[in-house]
């Protein structure tokens, strides 16, 4: 090999090299770009009446993300930021425009309200119930919302605690079919439901609850034995 190609050679391994640096700490400009294009259309869609612009934003290697300025075009000091995940269908991960829409104090009331009267109902007919927990997010009532359908309320996220002592993984599934048919019977509106199966375990005196299977579901997808998952 001549001295001239070897020299090639070199610049070719220096410029490879920092190529992959770069994009390993920087990500790449590809993908930053469709990153920034995902995440206009994200605010298109959900915020069609904000006059809302993406800024430059910058790579967090270890979440493997992008986080992006967003500010509003008619008051340049409201500004948000957003993340969204690099690659794997650019899912927005994080958006503080729509976290400041909500009313803490009032999502922790309507929150307490309803996993009460979940633990009463569900306590009386679905067998071995222990505690149940409800979640809403209430948005803030003064906040201009896109559509006339829109709810000033999220669909709960619910998470139920069951003792399965001496159970198995098939009474865990009857339990859940029991809650999702229970749920739908006094039409509550929720996103996911986590059923967590609990054993009590140890000796006389010194039981102590074990965490060892649990199954989610979804309103308009009902649980399958199949995702039932073990934890010990």
């Amino acid at each position: 090999m001549s001295k001239g190609w070897r020299v090639t050679w070199i610049v070719l391994a220096v410029v490879v090299v920092g190529l992959w640096i770069v994009n390993y700490y920087t990500s790449n400009p590809l993908a930053k770009h469709r990153a920034a294009i995902e995440l206009e259309t994200y605010l298109n869609k959900n915020y069609p009446k904000e006059a809302l612009e993406v800024q430059d934003g910058k790579y967090e290697r270890k979440r493997d993300m992008y986080e992006f300025t967003v500010k509003n075009r008619d008051d340049a000091k409201q500004k948000y930021t957003f993340q969204i995940q690099n690659g794997r269908g650019y899912e927005v991960l994080s958006d503080t425009l729509k976290e400041q829409s909500y009313d803490p104090k009032q999502s922790k009331e309507v929150s307490v309200q309803m996993s009460n009267e979940l633990q009463q109902t569900l306590a009386t007919k679905v067998p071995n119930v222990k505690h149940v927990s409800a979640t809403i997010r209430t948005k803030k009532e003064t906040i201009q919302l896109s559509s006339k359908e829109e709810q000033l309320e999220e669909p709960a996220v619910i998470a139920i605690d069951i003792d399965m002592t001496g159970m198995s993984r098939e009474d865990l599934y009857q339990i859940a079919r029991e809650v999702y048919e229970e749920l739908a019977r006094e039409q509550v509106h929720y996103e996911k439901v986590t059923i967590a199966g609990y054993e009590l375990k140890g000796e006389v005196n010194q039981k102590k609850w074990h965490y060892i299977y649990k199954i989610q579901f979804m309103e308009n997808q009902p649980p399958v034995k199949e995702g039932i998952t073990h934890t010990t």
